[in-house]
């Protein structure tokens, strides 16, 4: 019957700045490539997160913008009507 050994997933420092698929750099190296991997995923997760949230953000911020516009030519819509019913108001008296 042949023996079977256990294979030992450890962590150790890397010495050099070693490069796993362009994103882990001067990171753990890691022995199992299943935690690579899983790392490797949760940071491009993280990135796609991040960069959704960012878009949000600037949809958020222009929605913003625009009403402050819609905002702005109300209130001077308004300036306008008042002046004009402190003319008429004056005038009438």
């Amino acid at each position: 019957m042949p023996v079977i050994q256990e294979q030992k997933v450890t962590r150790k420092k890397s010495s050099t700045n070693q490069t796993f698929p362009g994103i882990l750099q001067g990171r753990l190296e890691w022995d199992d490539p299943n935690s690579i991997d899983k790392k490797t995923k949760r940071l491009l997760k993280n990135r796609e997160s991040a960069k959704e949230c960012r878009r949000k953000k600037k949809e958020y911020i222009v929605e913003l913008e625009n009403r402050v516009q819609t905002l702005e030519k109300k209130n001077i819509e308004l300036t306008k009507e008042l002046e004009d019913l402190k003319k008429k108001f004056l005038v009438d008296k």
